[in-house]
């Protein structure tokens, strides 16, 4: 599990042996996070797009979370694999000047 790119605040894209998954922060007065994995189409339009386009589908998770639950992937961050790539994560950025 790795840790590719991050919106502070908005979301987080890990990727797990090809299969990349995208982690968003919801809510207003309460903060949690909804988790799908990309679909073929979704990660196309990454790569062709960038962070922009996680920025676009990420807001759509956040305020319609209805169409992605069927999508949604639950306990993901119960996962430690997946606090050990935040850790990586943030002590990789830790250490840029």
């Amino acid at each position: 599990m790795n840790l590719v790119a991050e919106r502070n605040w908005s979301w987080m894209l890990f990727e797990d042996e090809g299969i990349f998954i995208l982690s968003v922060i919801c809510g207003s007065v309460g903060i949690y996070t909804r988790e799908i994995q990309l679909s073929a189409n979704e990660l196309a339009e990454y790569r062709a797009k960038g962070e922009k386009f996680l920025d676009v589908i990420a807001r759509d998770i956040s305020y319609a979370q209805s169409k992605y639950t069927a999508r949604q992937i639950v306990n993901f961050h119960s996962n430690p694999a997946v606090q050990a790539a935040v850790d990586l994560w943030r002590a990789a950025a830790r250490q840029k000047p």
